[in-house]
Order: C-alpha cells, then sequence, then structure tokens
C-alpha cells in the first residue's frame, strides 16, 4: 500500500514538474521557436499530399511544399491589400458618410426626443439639447485623442507587419529545408528509444493541433456561406467579401461574428432599413447558434477537450501568455493532457 501511495505521489509530482516546464516554455521559448515549430506543422500536415505529388510527378517534397505555402501566403496578403484598397476608398467617400450619419444622428434624435417628451412631459428641445451636448463631448474627443492615436500607432502597424513578413520567411524556409529530408528525421527519431515517449506526445499534439484547424476552418466555410447568401438576399453590395471577413472573425475568440454584424445592424436601423437591421440581428443569431451546434461536433468530441475547458484555457492563456495565449492556452492544456494520458499507460 505504501509503494503504491509513494507511485501515485510520484506521478502527481512528474505530472506537475511537466505542466510547470510546459508554461516556461510556452511563456519564453515558445516565441523563440514558432517560426521553426509552424514549418514542422505545415510539413506535418500536408506530408501525405507531398508523397502523393511526387509519386505522381516525380517533384521534389521541398518544390512541393514551397508551392502550397506559397499560395497559403498569399491568402493574408490578399486579405491585406482589399483591407487596405477598401481603406482608400472609405477614407475618400468619409465626407459623404459623415453627412449622412450626421443627417440620420440629427433625424432619430428629433424623433425619439418627440417621443419621450410627450410620454414624460417634458420640453422636446431640451432633450436635444442636452443629447448634443453629450455628442459633441464626444466627438471631441474622438478628434483631440482617439483619431491621432490610431494614426501615431500607425508605425508600431508596419513594424508588426514587417515582424509578420520575417517569421513567414523563416517558416517558409525551414518547411522546404524539412520537408526534403522529413522521412529520414522521423525514422531516426523513432529508432531512438528514449524519445520514443516525447515523439509520440508531440506527435499527438501536433494531430490535435491539424484536427482543431481543419474543424475551425470546416466553421469558418460554413459561416462564411451563411452569411454571404443572407447579406446578398437582403440586398448588400459586396456580400461576398463581407462574408468571408465576418468567417474570419468567426475563428477569433472572443471577437466572432458579432464585432461586425452588430455594427452593420445599428447602421441599419440609423438608416431607417429596420427590416434590413432585424434581418442582420437574426444572421448573427443563426451565425451563433450555428457555431454552438458544429464546435462540440467538430472540435470536443476528437480532441477531447469540451468547448467550454476550450474557453477557460483561452482565457487562462491571454492572462498568462498575453495576446498569444489564444494560441498556447490551449496547446499548453494539450500537451499536460497527452503526457498525463502516456503516464496512465506506463502504470
Amino acid at each position: 500500500m505504501g509503494k503504491l501511495f509513494d507511485k501515485v505521489d510520484k506521478k502527481y509530482i512528474i505530472i506537475a514538474l511537466d505542466s510547470i516546464l510546459v508554461f516556461l516554455f510556452m511563456k519564453y521559448i515558445f516565441g523563440l521557436v514558432f517560426p521553426f515549430l509552424l514549418g514542422t506543422l505545415f510539413v506535418i500536415i500536408f506530408n501525405p499530399v507531398l508523397n502523393l505529388i511526387r509519386k505522381t510527378t516525380h517533384i521534389g517534397k521541398g518544390v512541393s511544399i514551397g508551392i502550397i505555402l506559397f499560395f497559403i501566403g498569399c491568402i493574408p496578403a490578399i486579405l491585406f491589400w482589399f483591407g487596405i484598397t477598401g481603406f482608400i476608398k472609405f477614407s475618400t467617400c468619409l465626407p459623404d458618410i459623415y453627412c449622412e450619419i450626421e443627417c440620420n444622428i440629427c433625424e432619430m434624435i428629433e424623433k425619439y426626443s418627440k417621443l419621450v417628451a410627450h410620454s414624460v412631459g417634458m420640453n422636446a428641445g431640451e432633450i436635444e439639447t442636452f443629447i448634443y451636448s453629450k455628442i459633441n463631448i464626444i466627438v471631441h474627443k474622438m478628434e483631440v485623442e482617439i483619431i491621432p492615436n490610431m494614426f501615431s500607432q500607425s508605425i508600431h502597424y508596419m513594424k508588426y507587419l514587417t515582424i509578420f513578413v520575417a517569421l513567414w520567411a523563416i517558416t517558409y524556409i525551414f518547411a522546404i529545408m524539412l520537408a526534403k529530408d522529413y522521412e529520414l528525421y522521423k525514422s531516426k527519431l523513432k529508432s531512438k528509444e528514449k524519445y520514443h515517449t516525447f515523439c509520440h506526445v508531440v506527435s499527438k499534439v501536433f494531430h490535435i493541433i491539424k484536427m482543431y484547424v481543419k474543424a475551425q476552418l470546416t466553421i469558418m466555410m460554413i459561416i462564411t456561406s451563411i452569411v454571404s447568401c443572407g447579406l446578398f438576399f437582403m440586398g448588400f453590395h459586396k456580400f461576398l467579401i463581407l462574408g468571408i471577413i465576418i468567417g474570419i472573425l468567426d475563428i477569433l475568440p472572443f471577437i466572432g461574428t458579432g464585432i461586425t454584424l452588430i455594427p452593420i445592424a445599428i447602421w441599419q436601423l440609423m438608416s431607417d432599413n429596420g427590416y434590413k437591421a432585424i434581418g442582420v440581428l437574426v444572421l448573427y443569431v443563426v451565425c451563433a447558434f450555428t457555431r454552438e451546434y458544429l464546435e462540440p461536433k467538430l472540435i470536443g468530441k476528437k480532441i477531447g477537450l469540451h468547448p467550454l475547458m476550450m474557453l477557460v484555457t483561452v482565457y487562462l492563456g491571454v492572462r498568462l501568455y498575453g495576446i498569444s495565449g489564444i494560441i498556447t492556452g490551449p496547446i499548453s492544456v494539450l500537451i499536460v493532457m497527452e503526457i498525463w494520458r502516456e503516464m496512465k499507460k506506463e502504470t
């Protein structure tokens, strides 16, 4: 009984130490080796495709992964280009939009001030004056603080963009070099017994991440289709671009479709398009329910982590690691879970 107790104690001590090591790795080392880990993940995911291409066309795996990653890298570049061009077009139309917003707001204030004044027995002019004074304070704050700060931060955005491009270049080159000798490295690691458990845990975590990414992409495409079709039938222009943007935002935790659809609904309400506003809100509800329905089926059952637990790991990850915790939080938990499973197999 004492030996069993010591064994159980030792097992819990080992898992606690492993959890601390995982935390330290994710906190201080993960960012440094991220391009290499991402390149390895790409090679593992696309290795079956690379083998098929080599058998059918005799094209080297390095060339194949280079072509695949080139097209993957084009996706954010194209989105960035559309974002910049859209922002430029939006900037040129800004004076007209501002006038339209101002007119809509004035009409709404006048309309609802009269309704409130009639209901509570107050003077409509006083209500309008009070509301306009508060709006002027908000506009002044935006002109003095928010807008100048946004432009002053543009140099930081360019810095982050440069870092992103550099990291992608390192990932791209590393993936090409790794793909050429991937099978050789894999066989060497398998031949070493002391690395067997480590390799199994790492491959299992990579496999879970791959399934998670596939599930998120599937949900993203479904949400994009729902939003695009909904906006199309409601008569929105550029419904496809809006659908793609909203589908991508839906992947991000704490953001989702609401950050875009709710402002669109408010804008439609301000423009006296009540039916469109209701339609957009219904679309938002449909997207929310779709994700809630699909996540347990596509993610929870396959990776062994309940969506509620996934949300908790993301929150704790952000608290512990910062914004990168959106990714590193769930990965940390998955690594500890796999280590625990391996230890249970050995006992």
